[in-house]
């Protein structure tokens, strides 16, 4: 089994359908493992340390919200590509794990494990009252403090929204940050047996985020309503 040692190594980059790189630094004679996770919505191409560019036809593919773990030799340059013009971004970080050495010239082909990245409940806000327009903070249900998300649901626990009953979901208290969520968000929905899903704005497919996030309704429900709501996505910490 050949081991490789991690490299001091995190980057986060959006990927286009023009082909780009990634070089990772020079670990000074010591054989280096990358993992690379696509936190995107299409599919990334790579290849690394290739002599010839990356393409959708000869590039590893990574599949939206999966991760790649690639040996690249003591210093190594990741060519990635997507055959749209946005929605992929490629976090890499230093990857962990040994391997038979396939090609001791650490042929482009040569790859470690590519596993699935399990979605997980990032946030928990249990019984937000959707009366109020004040802010209401989430509970963080994961290890770690990086995260991309995926989705973000909520679920009525009592009453019915009324009228009117809008508002976002923000990075930081008093609506501030950035917007996970727009203000014009549309709440009224939530009933019985109902389940509403937030548009998530477009920050959500290229930035990692690292606070915990707020709910902060611009209209509250003019009738009683509790809900709910769950932020799902993936955790990037380094394992």
């Amino acid at each position: 089994m050949g081991q490789f040692l991690p490299i001091g190594l995190t980057v986060s980059e959006a990927v286009t359908n023009t082909a780009g790189d990634i070089t990772a630094p020079d670990t000074g004679g010591a054989d280096a493992n990358a993992l690379l996770t696509n936190i995107g919505t299409r599919t990334v191409y790579v290849l690394v340390n290739s002599p010839v560019t990356v393409t959708a036809g000869n590039g590893i593919p990574i599949p939206a919200g999966t991760s790649l773990l690639v040996s690249i030799g003591q210093a190594g340059v990741i060519q990635h590509i997507s055959v749209e013009a946005s929605g992929s971004t490629l976090y890499v970080t230093s990857g962990y794990g040994e391997s038979p050495v396939v090609d001791p010239s650490y042929s482009p082909q040569e790859y470690l494990v590519s596993a699935t990245i399990p979605m997980t409940s990032l946030f928990q806000l249990r019984g937000a009252d959707l009366q109020i327009t004040t802010d209401q903070i989430f509970t963080k249900k994961f290890q770690g403090s990086k995260y991309k998300i995926t989705e973000i649901l909520a679920a009525r626990v009592s009453g019915a929204a009324s009228v009117a009953c809008a508002g976002g979901i923000y990075s930081a208290a008093a609506k501030g940050g950035s917007a996970i969520v727009a203000a014009g968000q549309d709440w009224v929905s939530l009933a019985s047996g109902v389940i509403v899903k937030a548009t998530l704005a477009a920050l959500t497919n290229t930035d990692i985020l690292t606070t915990t996030p707020y709910l902060s309704l611009t209209t509250g429900s003019t009738a009683a309503c509790t809900a709910d709501l769950f932020i799902m996505g993936y955790p990037l910490d380094d394992a």
